[in-house]
């Protein structure tokens, strides 16, 4: 039986698009340092031109909430520092457009996650990857409230962890990281009623493999949900074979 997700939208708020927001952040020896934001396209929902435009910038209990002028005149490109920002904690953006007489919110983007600057615009991983005080454990998923899920890795300085995740670091880590990481991730987009945009992101990643999208399963299902999570990953590593790759740099490594 197909189940159809519906997300309701009672306070008639208007939903920005992640793919009209092109946020970069920079890093100093993998630390956050400053984001820009490169552009931000609302013309379309036909919104009053003297609307104004806000972001905020969040992590954990640190917040800055800033003013970005109006739709008729933004304060667009836009770049600040991230020092007064938790650099433990993973980075999330909202940006939303209020009425300008009453202040009400007409419009949003809620939670959603920058990319690198080293990432070529349009960029947004389905999986974002941030540092954080973790202890003794190496990862963890961080997903919750409707947010987009995020690979939190230990950010020991004396493990590199988010380098040794790189598509051209050495392979052993994102093996036994990665498959791991996003399972976890698809369970939680299974049980997740949302039509925000990062949900939108993982369904196409998901049906691109030829497997059924989340929105067919019942929520109310967790077994049917972690072997539907399995088949997604094993489809996956089909196209992506981390044992050959592990092989093939052991092999380069003998020689």
């Amino acid at each position: 039986m197909k189940f159809q997700s519906h997300t309701t939208n009672p306070t008639g708020i208007k939903r920005i698009d992640r793919s009209d927001i092109d946020i970069s952040v920079s890093y100093i020896e993998d630390k956050r340092d400053a984001f820009i934001l490169h552009s931000l396209e609302v013309e379309k929902h036909g919104l009053p031109k003297n609307s104004t435009l806000w972001m905020t910038v969040y992590a954990g209990f640190t917040e800055d909430r800033i003013n970005l002028g109006t739709i008729k005149e933004p304060k667009i490109p836009f770049s600040d520092s991230l020092s007064q920002i938790d650099n433990l904690k993973p980075l999330l953006f909202r940006v939303f457009i209020c009425e300008p007489e009453t202040q009400k919110i007409i419009a949003s983007c809620e939670g959603f996650a920058a990319r690198k600057d080293t990432e070529e615009e349009g960029a947004s991983p389905i999986l974002p990857v941030e540092q954080g005080d973790l202890g003794e454990r190496l990862w963890r998923l961080e997903a919750g409230e409707g947010s987009q899920p995020i690979l939190i890795v230990n950010n020991d300085p004396g493990l590199m962890m988010i380098n040794k995740l790189g598509k051209d670091a050495e392979p052993h880590y994102r093996a036994l990281i990665i498959p791991e990481a996003i399972n976890q991730a698809l369970e939680y987009v299974a049980r997740t009623n949302t039509d925000a945009d990062w949900k939108k992101a993982w369904i196409s990643f998901i049906t691109n493999l030829g497997i059924k999208s989340p929105d067919e399963l019942d929520p109310e299902t967790p077994n049917e949900i972690r072997e539907w999570a399995d088949d997604v990953v094993n489809a996956w590593l089909k196209t992506n074979p981390v044992k050959e790759k592990i092989l093939l740099f052991e092999d380069k490594e003998d020689n």
